[in-house]
């Protein structure tokens, strides 16, 4: 197989006096043979250039993790407060069976005298049992009604530590050439980061992870990122069984769970600050 076509090659230069070398991927070293010198590959390929040696030239979009600003945070930050208020839950969970969670320019949604929402020229205006807050901003209200707010959360980690990354892109949409017989529909991946010679593939799910899940994170990986891609899951650790687990292991998908803790109604902020700790690890392929 290979291994015989690669002493064929080397039999080659060396009749030929030209030169030879070995690439390790895994180590990102490149060997010259036969003096066994080695150098650390230097190069890094964009996430363009990532998608077109897969095959995939189709349109792209995303939003660039690395220009979000303090305004951005400073709504992560009142989302929190909210995200998994009992109350705060039974709007999502209404505003997604009746808008199927997607972005409306004008909303107003009532449940009941103590619950409703109202949406309108970058205003949202919740009443939670009576108590009402407002907001501004378009990314507050995806994180609270839409269910974004978990991939907020990682796109400000990764934020952190942006000098790590080659790109970072929160809701990377790939579409579909016309000439495929693909379904058009795009494929959005929650959150995709560039390591320069890695894709890592994360999806964030607040709720209950079933087995299609773990296949589509599985599938996204293989179509669009090679052999090197990887994929990581965020999730709460309730929302995971220990047979979903295994079948992220049997698929090569990282886990990184946390915990909501159960006064606050918070997630735990020291389960996600794991995540730029292993995306370098990643980074050195020590995963």
């Amino acid at each position: 197989g290979t291994k015989m076509m690669a002493l064929a090659a080397y039999e080659v230069a060396r009749q030929t006096n030209s030169k030879a070398f070995y690439v390790d991927g895994r180590r990102d070293l490149l060997t010259w043979l036969p003096e066994g010198n080695e150098e650390e590959l230097q190069c890094s390929l964009s996430t363009e250039d990532y998608f077109k040696l897969q095959g995939h030239d189709a349109p792209r979009s995303g939003l660039d993790i690395q220009k979000y600003d303090e305004v951005v945070w400073a709504q992560l930050r009142d989302a929190r407060k909210l995200y998994y208020h009992p109350r705060m839950m039974q709007l999502r969970a209404k505003f997604i069976k009746e808008f199927r969670g997607e972005y409306r320019d004008k909303i107003d949604l009532f449940v009941s005298d103590k619950l409703s929402c109202q949406w309108y020229k970058g205003s949202l205006k919740l009443n939670l049992a009576n108590r009402e807050y407002q907001f501004e901003g378009k990314e507050i209200f995806d994180m609270l009604m839409s269910g974004a707010y978990l991939e907020y959360e990682i796109s400000e980690k990764i934020q952190a530590k942006a000098g790590q990354y080659t790109d970072a892109q929160h809701s990377y949409r790939v579409g579909f050439n016309h000439s495929q017989s693909d379904s058009l529909e795009k494929n959005e991946i929650d959150v995709l980061v560039n390591l320069g010679r890695r894709l890592v593939f994360i999806e964030c799910k607040a709720g209950r992870v079933a087995a299609k899940d773990v296949d589509k994170i599985s599938n996204v990986r293989r179509k669009y990122g090679g052999e090197y891609a990887l994929s990581i899951l965020v999730c709460s650790e309730s929302g995971i069984t220990k047979e979903r687990e295994e079948q992220c292991k049997d698929t090569a998908i990282t886990v990184l769970k946390y915990q909501i803790d159960n006064k606050s109604k918070m997630i735990n902020q020291s389960d996600l600050n794991k995540l730029p700790e292993l995306l370098l690890k990643l980074k050195k392929f020590e995963l």
